[in-house]
């Protein structure tokens, strides 16, 4: 009888301590969350990105095509970004908890200050908003030095809490690094976008000099009755065809008698593109083709985009050589 009744005092014990371990000692893993974000990215057809400095930066998804909406106007995204932002959020997972109170928003960058606001939406409905904080690279320690691995030795990690929420997260996320406070950067930058392989003729004129045509006759590039070298004309059109802008050039009034030079690609199963640098000063000039028009990148320099505006001499020096 009295061992029944130490068996029973044992048991009653571990009951009394399970209890206390969930009563008193489980608040990490009852405000732990594994998942962050659980959304159908392919219904979200609006986010808003807010920092503490500058406005709101909205990305908006009409006709299927994303556009960037600032104060100073609306502008097409450049869809590679608004995808990479999709993709990060998409399921997102926490790794550990690091913080638990408004204390530690600021440690972790998740407070209004230094923090980064991003809500997405499908329609009128708010699917998920999140504080989006810093980035961080946490060295493992005991991973030994492997100088021929391509994989970083550590940890990726952007602190994230959840806006209406107290508790910070680490997730392997590089959010952080995708999101920036300019409008700009959303934006998308192509220049040119065409299929090389469809070009058989290129037409290039200047302000300073003497035009000239390159055509492709029987597979071979000739510059009128002269042979140039097919092997640099290819890559040449390769390289003109995948062009990007650096830096828009927002106000500018386009003047034709600033005209500096043009390329114009032709073929006929395409649509001719040309790319046109006009002159602002004798080291400025605004860059624009055809393909998206009064899209404008300044670019600084005496030979703008060198890979496009180049010389006779370009395609005839390996053939003298």
């Amino acid at each position: 009888m009295l061992g029944r009744n130490k068996v029973l005092l044992v048991v009653l014990a571990a009951l009394v301590v399970v209890f206390v371990i969930i009563q008193y000692g489980g608040d990490d893993n009852s405000s732990f969350k594994e998942t962050l974000v659980e959304i159908d990215t392919a219904q979200v057809d609006r986010f808003i990105i807010t920092a503490s400095i500058g406005k709101p930066i909205g990305l908006i998804k009409k006709d299927g095509i994303w556009k960037v909406e600032t104060f100073g106007g609306s502008f097409e995204a450049d869809r590679s970004k608004v995808e990479s932002i999709l993709a990060e959020v998409d399921g997102l997972k926490s790794k550990r908890l690091v913080g638990k109170d408004e204390k530690d928003w600021s440690k972790f960058e998740t407070d209004q200050e230094k923090g980064k606001r991003i809500q997405f939406y499908a329609e009128n409905d708010l699917l998920a908003d999140l504080m989006v904080g810093k980035f961080d690279f946490i060295q493992n320690q005991q991973a030994q030095y492997n100088p021929y691995s391509q994989q970083p030795q550590g940890e990726m990690l952007t602190y994230i809490r959840l806006y209406d929420e107290m508790e910070v997260y680490a997730t392997e996320s590089f959010l952080k690094m995708i999101l920036s406070d300019e409008p700009q950067s959303y934006r998308d930058k192509k220049l040119s976008q065409f299929d090389p392989e469809k070009v058989d003729q290129v037409l290039y004129a200047t302000k300073y000099g003497e035009p000239f045509i390159l055509s492709k006759k029987n597979g071979v590039w000739l510059m009128g009755t002269q042979e140039v070298d097919s092997v640099q004309t290819k890559e040449y059109i390769k390289n003109a065809s995948k062009q990007k802008g650096r830096d828009f050039a927002n106000g500018y009034m386009k003047d034709p008698n600033t005209f500096y030079a043009s390329v114009d690609f032709k073929g006929p199963d395409m649509e001719p593109v040309s790319i046109t640098a006009f002159e602002v000063d004798s080291a400025d000039f605004v860059l624009e083709s055809s393909q998206y028009p009064m899209r404008y990148f300044q670019v600084q320099g005496s030979n703008p985009l060198e890979s496009v505006f180049v010389g006779k001499e370009y395609f005839l020096k390996n053939k003298a050589d």
